[in-house]
């Protein structure tokens, strides 16, 4: 059959054109929609990204709240709001950095809001660094202070166990630029991480802080061989060696990724690469047992010396760097 017959009898069958059904949300519409666009004048280009949280809630006082994430191109829209003068905020790492004046939302129209930024909105929320150490060695526990360093709505976050977490409360601190280094705490105020186990850099460790997808000015701390700090000492009443406990000794004979806890188990604990020296009561002791890592802990050295005196004041001496005093 013919195309044009065919058509012809299945009109005649059919009968007249059938109707579009209406559409109510194009005839009636009922509802409004929202967009806008972020755009930072001299901010940090980061911002521009996918994750900025804006919320858009009533000004009018109903109960009504709803939240949106910028993309890749700082876009954001709003679907089917109910209308109603609606204001828009915008916020960082839980902080609050704009809210723009409100405006009406109608029904069938898009209502454009202008999300216009300069550097100083923001400022305020940027996480800065306000104080580093001044000296720090390969595989060091550090501790960095500041603002903004985590949310602003949580308390400090400490790592729930061992290999520690790069990262805590949306927290990072980067190392030289290269991966985050693992955390044992991070909060508002301060975090405290693990230097990697690398040859001291001879442009010294550069610190930055990650927060919110914001990142902060980075602050340098002088990098040494070894920083030696006594953390503790403990006689053992069975054969009277000293285990002392410290931080800050420096590169392993043994490679070991920062962050992950030694098993005896497996063999032999790594041990300390630079000649370790203990002096006691001002006396040199010669029998350093053994200079290592400690079991299972990130970061914890430990060295084992028999002959030491019943009490005493020891010190430490690893590549000519001297630690404070303990007592025993």
């Amino acid at each position: 059959m013919a195309n044009e017959e065919f058509f012809r009898q299945a009109g005649e069958l059919l009968g007249a054109d059938a109707r579009v059904p209406e559409l109510p949300w194009k005839t009636r519409p009922e509802l409004g929609h929202l967009a806008g666009t972020l755009d930072i004048a001299g901010g940090a280009p980061e911002w521009l990204g996918d994750g900025a949280s804006v919320t858009v809630s009533s000004d009018t006082g109903r109960d009504f709240a709803r939240t949106a994430a910028t993309d890749g191109t700082g876009f954001l829209g709003f679907v089917d709001l109910p209308p109603d003068r609606y204001r828009l905020k915008l916020e960082r790492g839980g902080r609050l950095v704009r809210a723009w004046p409100p405006q009406d939302v109608r029904a069938s129209e898009v209502t454009r809001f202008e999300l216009r930024l300069t550097a100083a909105d923001f400022v305020a929320v940027l996480p800065r660094l306000t104080r580093v150490p001044e000296r720090a060695a390969p595989g060091e526990i550090v501790t960095i202070e500041g603002l903004n360093l985590g949310p602003a709505d949580r308390d400090e976050a400490a790592a729930p166990g061992v290999p520690l977490p790069a990262a805590l409360n949306g927290t990072q601190v980067l190392i030289n630029g290269s991966a985050a280094a693992p955390l044992f705490l991070a909060g508002t105020g301060r975090a405290i991480v693990q230097l990697p186990y690398v040859e001291p850099p001879a442009e010294g460790w550069r610190i930055a802080v990650r927060q919110g997808g914001m990142e902060s000015a980075a602050m340098t701390a002088r990098a040494v061989v070894a920083a030696p700090f006594v953390l503790g000492v403990r006689r053992r009443a069975e054969d009277g060696i000293l285990e002392i406990y410290a931080t800050g000794l420096g590169l392993l004979t043994e490679p070991i990724e920062a962050g992950r806890g030694t098993d005896p188990t497996g063999g032999a604990l790594p041990q300390v690469a630079n000649a370790v020296e203990v002096t006691v009561n001002g006396m040199r002791v010669t029998r350093v047992l053994f200079a290592g890592l400690t079991a299972y802990q990130p970061g914890i050295y430990q060295i084992n010396v028999a002959g030491a005196p019943p009490s005493g004041t020891l010190a430490i001496t690893v590549a000519g760097e001297v630690s404070n005093s303990a007592g025993y």
